[in-house]
Protein backbone atom coordinates (compact mmCIF):
# COMPACT_ATOMS: atom_id res chain seq x y z
CA UNK A 1 0.00 0.00 0.00
CA UNK A 2 1.48 3.57 -1.24
CA UNK A 3 1.88 6.08 1.12
CA UNK A 4 -1.08 8.34 -0.71
CA UNK A 5 -3.24 5.06 -0.42
CA UNK A 6 -2.46 4.99 3.21
CA UNK A 7 -3.95 8.79 3.32
CA UNK A 8 -6.99 6.94 1.45
CA UNK A 9 -7.93 4.46 3.50
CA UNK A 10 -7.16 7.18 6.74
CA UNK A 11 -9.39 9.80 4.87
CA UNK A 12 -12.32 6.84 4.41
CA UNK A 13 -11.74 5.73 8.57
CA UNK A 14 -12.40 9.51 9.27
CA UNK A 15 -15.90 9.53 7.54
CA UNK A 16 -17.10 6.42 9.10
CA UNK A 17 -15.99 7.94 12.61
CA UNK A 18 -17.78 10.98 11.58
CA UNK A 19 -20.86 9.26 10.90
CA UNK A 20 -20.58 7.88 14.37
CA UNK A 21 -21.04 4.08 13.04
CA UNK A 22 -20.48 1.04 15.04
CA UNK A 23 -17.22 -0.49 14.87
CA UNK A 24 -18.11 -3.90 13.14
CA UNK A 25 -19.88 -2.38 10.84
CA UNK A 26 -16.80 -0.23 9.85
CA UNK A 27 -14.87 -2.62 9.54
CA UNK A 28 -16.77 -4.30 6.94
CA UNK A 29 -17.67 -1.57 4.89
CA UNK A 30 -13.92 -0.69 4.65
CA UNK A 31 -13.30 -3.94 3.19
CA UNK A 32 -15.81 -4.12 0.45
CA UNK A 33 -14.72 0.24 -0.21
CA UNK A 34 -11.15 -0.96 -0.65
CA UNK A 35 -11.37 -1.52 -4.21
CA UNK A 36 -13.06 1.83 -4.95
CA UNK A 37 -10.36 3.32 -3.16
CA UNK A 38 -8.04 5.17 -5.63
CA UNK A 39 -4.90 6.89 -5.43
CA UNK A 40 -5.59 10.66 -5.86
CA UNK A 41 -9.43 10.70 -4.71
CA UNK A 42 -10.78 13.65 -2.87
CA UNK A 43 -13.19 13.55 0.22
CA UNK A 44 -15.94 14.13 -1.94
CA UNK A 45 -14.92 10.76 -3.96
CA UNK A 46 -13.88 8.79 -0.89
CA UNK A 47 -17.05 9.60 0.82
CA UNK A 48 -19.31 8.10 -2.45
CA UNK A 49 -17.25 5.53 -2.21
CA UNK A 50 -18.34 4.08 0.98
CA UNK A 51 -21.82 5.61 0.32
CA UNK A 52 -21.92 2.92 -2.67
CA UNK A 53 -20.45 0.23 -0.68
CA UNK A 54 -22.91 0.29 1.81
CA UNK A 55 -25.86 0.74 -0.43
CA UNK A 56 -24.84 -2.82 -2.05
CA UNK A 57 -24.40 -3.96 1.33
CA UNK A 58 -27.96 -3.17 2.11
CA UNK A 59 -29.35 -6.45 0.78
CA UNK A 60 -27.72 -8.40 2.62
CA UNK A 61 -27.87 -7.06 5.90
CA UNK A 62 -30.31 -4.41 6.81
CA UNK A 63 -28.00 -2.65 9.14
CA UNK A 64 -26.26 -1.21 6.52
CA UNK A 65 -29.37 0.85 5.74
CA UNK A 66 -28.58 3.17 8.47
CA UNK A 67 -25.37 2.99 7.50
CA UNK A 68 -25.76 4.66 4.32
CA UNK A 69 -28.18 7.25 5.17
CA UNK A 70 -25.33 8.49 8.00
CA UNK A 71 -22.80 8.95 4.96
CA UNK A 72 -25.75 10.54 2.77
CA UNK A 73 -26.43 12.53 5.41
CA UNK A 74 -22.77 13.47 6.13
CA UNK A 75 -22.58 14.26 2.05
CA UNK A 76 -25.82 16.49 1.98
CA UNK A 77 -24.78 18.22 4.87
CA UNK A 78 -20.86 18.99 4.02
CA UNK A 79 -22.32 20.27 0.89
CA UNK A 80 -24.83 22.53 2.28
CA UNK A 81 -22.95 23.81 4.96
CA UNK A 82 -19.13 22.69 4.45
CA UNK A 83 -18.75 20.94 8.16
CA UNK A 84 -20.07 17.28 8.91
CA UNK A 85 -22.52 18.69 11.34
CA UNK A 86 -23.78 21.69 10.70
CA UNK A 87 -24.20 24.58 13.57
CA UNK A 88 -27.42 25.41 13.11
CA UNK A 89 -26.99 28.77 14.94
CA UNK A 90 -25.03 30.33 12.51
CA UNK A 91 -25.77 28.35 9.32
CA UNK A 92 -29.34 28.72 9.29
CA UNK A 93 -29.39 32.55 9.14
CA UNK A 94 -26.34 32.38 6.47
CA UNK A 95 -28.62 29.72 4.19
CA UNK A 96 -31.80 32.44 4.36
CA UNK A 97 -29.71 35.28 3.73
CA UNK A 98 -27.70 33.71 0.67
CA UNK A 99 -30.96 31.55 -0.71
CA UNK A 100 -32.89 35.43 -0.78
CA UNK A 101 -29.97 36.69 -2.48
CA UNK A 102 -29.22 33.88 -5.35
CA UNK A 103 -33.21 34.33 -5.56
CA UNK A 104 -34.42 30.62 -4.55
CA UNK A 105 -35.90 32.12 -1.37
CA UNK A 106 -38.54 34.68 -0.75
CA UNK A 107 -37.22 37.55 0.84
CA UNK A 108 -40.07 37.95 3.17
CA UNK A 109 -38.47 34.64 4.91
CA UNK A 110 -35.86 37.78 6.02
CA UNK A 111 -38.99 39.02 8.61
CA UNK A 112 -38.37 35.95 10.43
CA UNK A 113 -36.53 36.13 14.06
CA UNK A 114 -34.04 33.57 12.24
CA UNK A 115 -31.88 33.18 15.26
CA UNK A 116 -34.67 31.95 17.25
CA UNK A 117 -35.86 29.29 14.58
CA UNK A 118 -32.39 28.30 14.10
CA UNK A 119 -32.21 27.43 17.70
CA UNK A 120 -35.48 25.72 17.77
CA UNK A 121 -34.10 23.28 15.16
CA UNK A 122 -33.53 19.64 16.53
CA UNK A 123 -29.98 17.69 13.99
CA UNK A 124 -30.79 14.57 15.87
CA UNK A 125 -34.19 14.24 14.08
CA UNK A 126 -32.30 13.65 10.69
CA UNK A 127 -31.99 10.22 12.28
CA UNK A 128 -36.17 9.61 11.81
CA UNK A 129 -35.35 9.59 7.84
CA UNK A 130 -34.21 6.08 6.31
CA UNK A 131 -31.69 6.46 3.43
CA UNK A 132 -34.57 6.10 0.81
CA UNK A 133 -35.96 9.04 2.53
CA UNK A 134 -33.28 11.03 2.61
CA UNK A 135 -32.18 10.07 -1.26
CA UNK A 136 -35.53 11.36 -2.32
CA UNK A 137 -35.00 14.74 -0.47
CA UNK A 138 -31.57 15.38 -2.07
CA UNK A 139 -32.49 13.93 -5.49
CA UNK A 140 -35.50 16.40 -5.82
CA UNK A 141 -37.06 18.69 -2.50
CA UNK A 142 -33.99 20.58 -0.93
CA UNK A 143 -33.05 23.96 -2.49
CA UNK A 144 -30.28 24.07 -4.49
CA UNK A 145 -27.82 26.92 -6.14
CA UNK A 146 -29.61 27.57 -9.54
CA UNK A 147 -26.38 28.01 -11.15
CA UNK A 148 -24.02 25.26 -9.35
CA UNK A 149 -27.36 22.98 -8.69
CA UNK A 150 -24.66 22.85 -5.04
CA UNK A 151 -27.47 21.55 -2.31
CA UNK A 152 -27.69 25.12 -0.22
CA UNK A 153 -29.95 22.93 2.93
CA UNK A 154 -30.18 20.46 5.42
CA UNK A 155 -33.32 18.36 5.99
CA UNK A 156 -33.73 19.91 9.22
CA UNK A 157 -33.75 23.20 7.13
CA UNK A 158 -35.51 22.20 4.37
CA UNK A 159 -38.31 21.64 7.04
CA UNK A 160 -37.97 24.78 8.49
CA UNK A 161 -38.17 26.81 5.61
CA UNK A 162 -41.24 25.13 4.87
CA UNK A 163 -42.74 25.94 7.71
CA UNK A 164 -41.96 29.55 7.67
CA UNK A 165 -43.33 29.89 4.09
CA UNK A 166 -46.32 28.08 5.12
CA UNK A 167 -46.38 30.85 8.38
CA UNK A 168 -45.93 34.24 6.49
CA UNK A 169 -48.93 35.50 6.25
CA UNK A 170 -49.97 34.43 9.99
CA UNK A 171 -50.55 36.85 13.02
CA UNK A 172 -47.36 35.81 14.51
CA UNK A 173 -45.22 33.87 12.08
CA UNK A 174 -42.65 32.61 14.34
CA UNK A 175 -44.47 30.82 16.66
CA UNK A 176 -46.36 29.06 14.23
CA UNK A 177 -43.02 28.27 12.19
CA UNK A 178 -42.56 26.82 15.23
CA UNK A 179 -45.65 24.70 15.39
CA UNK A 180 -45.23 23.33 11.55
CA UNK A 181 -41.56 22.59 11.96
CA UNK A 182 -42.52 20.52 15.02
CA UNK A 183 -45.21 18.77 13.16
CA UNK A 184 -42.76 18.13 9.89
CA UNK A 185 -39.56 17.39 11.72
CA UNK A 186 -41.13 14.76 13.96
CA UNK A 187 -42.55 13.29 10.81
CA UNK A 188 -46.25 13.32 12.19
CA UNK A 189 -46.95 15.14 9.36
CA UNK A 190 -45.85 16.14 6.15
CA UNK A 191 -47.04 18.84 3.32
CA UNK A 192 -47.53 17.62 -0.31
CA UNK A 193 -45.20 17.57 -3.17
CA UNK A 194 -45.75 21.19 -4.30
CA UNK A 195 -45.62 22.65 -0.62
CA UNK A 196 -42.12 20.84 -0.01
CA UNK A 197 -41.01 22.15 -3.37
CA UNK A 198 -42.43 25.66 -3.27
CA UNK A 199 -42.87 26.54 0.49
CA UNK A 200 -40.39 29.57 0.61
CA UNK A 201 -39.80 29.88 -2.41
CA UNK A 202 -40.25 32.84 -4.78
CA UNK A 203 -43.27 30.54 -6.61
CA UNK A 204 -45.41 30.48 -3.85
CA UNK A 205 -47.52 27.62 -5.54
CA UNK A 206 -48.87 24.97 -2.66
CA UNK A 207 -51.66 23.25 -4.02
CA UNK A 208 -51.75 19.78 -5.14
CA UNK A 209 -54.15 19.08 -7.71
CA UNK A 210 -56.04 20.86 -10.25
CA UNK A 211 -59.23 20.59 -12.17
CA UNK A 212 -60.08 21.45 -15.57
CA UNK A 213 -62.70 21.76 -18.42
CA UNK A 214 -61.73 22.28 -21.64
CA UNK A 215 -63.88 24.02 -24.54
CA UNK A 216 -64.99 22.89 -27.96
CA UNK A 217 -63.06 25.51 -29.88
CA UNK A 218 -59.13 25.89 -30.68
CA UNK A 219 -58.99 29.21 -29.00
CA UNK A 220 -59.69 27.55 -25.75
CA UNK A 221 -57.66 24.06 -26.44
CA UNK A 222 -54.69 25.98 -26.91
CA UNK A 223 -55.46 28.31 -23.66
CA UNK A 224 -55.64 25.39 -21.88
CA UNK A 225 -52.48 23.61 -22.95
CA UNK A 226 -50.61 27.21 -21.72
CA UNK A 227 -52.76 26.64 -18.43
CA UNK A 228 -51.63 22.88 -17.88
CA UNK A 229 -48.33 24.11 -18.83
CA UNK A 230 -48.09 26.57 -16.15
CA UNK A 231 -49.31 24.27 -13.49
CA UNK A 232 -47.14 21.17 -14.37
CA UNK A 233 -44.06 23.84 -14.35
CA UNK A 234 -44.63 24.57 -10.09
CA UNK A 235 -45.69 20.80 -9.84
CA UNK A 236 -49.28 20.86 -9.73
CA UNK A 237 -51.24 17.64 -10.80
CA UNK A 238 -54.02 18.44 -13.31
CA UNK A 239 -57.13 16.46 -13.84
CA UNK A 240 -58.85 17.61 -17.06
CA UNK A 241 -62.73 17.00 -18.54
CA UNK A 242 -62.24 16.80 -22.71
CA UNK A 243 -65.87 15.86 -23.49
CA UNK A 244 -67.01 18.76 -25.10
CA UNK A 245 -64.36 18.62 -27.69
CA UNK A 246 -66.20 17.44 -30.56
CA UNK A 247 -65.42 14.01 -32.19
CA UNK A 248 -63.65 13.30 -35.51
CA UNK A 249 -65.91 14.11 -38.46
CA UNK A 250 -67.83 16.93 -36.96
CA UNK A 251 -68.00 19.53 -39.11
CA UNK A 252 -65.70 23.00 -38.35
CA UNK A 253 -67.95 25.86 -40.08
CA UNK A 254 -65.64 28.65 -39.42
CA UNK A 255 -63.08 26.82 -41.80
CA UNK A 256 -65.65 24.73 -43.82
CA UNK A 257 -64.62 21.67 -42.93
CA UNK A 258 -64.16 18.86 -40.50
CA UNK A 259 -62.66 18.05 -37.15
CA UNK A 260 -59.51 15.81 -36.81
CA UNK A 261 -60.96 14.94 -33.52
CA UNK A 262 -60.08 14.42 -30.01
CA UNK A 263 -57.11 12.39 -29.80
CA UNK A 264 -53.85 14.85 -31.61
CA UNK A 265 -55.46 17.22 -29.12
CA UNK A 266 -54.48 14.65 -26.59
CA UNK A 267 -51.10 13.69 -27.65
CA UNK A 268 -50.08 17.23 -27.52
CA UNK A 269 -51.18 17.20 -23.66
CA UNK A 270 -49.26 14.46 -23.00
CA UNK A 271 -46.27 15.87 -25.12
CA UNK A 272 -46.57 19.28 -22.82
CA UNK A 273 -46.55 17.62 -19.48
CA UNK A 274 -43.70 15.42 -20.34
CA UNK A 275 -41.45 17.88 -21.73
CA UNK A 276 -41.99 20.21 -18.32
CA UNK A 277 -41.77 17.24 -16.03
CA UNK A 278 -42.28 19.58 -12.90
CA UNK A 279 -38.96 21.83 -13.28
CA UNK A 280 -36.81 18.72 -13.96
CA UNK A 281 -37.48 17.13 -10.35
CA UNK A 282 -40.21 14.48 -10.75
CA UNK A 283 -42.48 13.68 -14.19
CA UNK A 284 -45.28 15.94 -15.09
CA UNK A 285 -48.79 14.38 -14.10
CA UNK A 286 -52.44 14.85 -16.03
CA UNK A 287 -55.30 12.80 -15.75
CA UNK A 288 -57.75 12.79 -18.81
CA UNK A 289 -61.54 11.90 -18.55
CA UNK A 290 -64.17 11.47 -21.09
CA UNK A 291 -68.07 10.80 -20.71
CA UNK A 292 -68.96 7.55 -22.29
CA UNK A 293 -71.08 7.95 -24.68
CA UNK A 294 -68.51 10.38 -26.63
CA UNK A 295 -67.68 9.31 -29.84
CA UNK A 296 -64.38 8.34 -29.50
CA UNK A 297 -64.93 6.50 -26.65
CA UNK A 298 -63.61 3.31 -27.78
CA UNK A 299 -60.19 5.10 -29.64
CA UNK A 300 -59.64 7.04 -26.11
CA UNK A 301 -59.80 3.70 -24.12
CA UNK A 302 -56.93 2.41 -27.17
CA UNK A 303 -54.71 5.03 -26.10
CA UNK A 304 -53.75 2.42 -23.23
CA UNK A 305 -52.01 0.66 -25.12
Amino acid sequence: MTVVREFAVEQAWMWLRQAKLPEPLCRQLMNDASPFLADDMDDDATLSALLTAAVQNIVADPAFERVAARLLLLQIHREATGAPHPDYATYFPRYIAEGVERRVLHPDLLRFDLSRLATAIVPERDDLLPYIGLYTLYDRYLVRDVETRRVMETPQAMWMRVAMGLALNEANPDEWALKFYEMFSTLRYLPSTPTLFNSGTPHHQLASCYLYDVQDSLEHILESAYEFGMLAKYAGGIGTAVTKIRAVGAPVKGINGKSGGLIPFLHMYDALIKSISQGGRRRGTMCVYLEPWHLEVEAFLDLRR
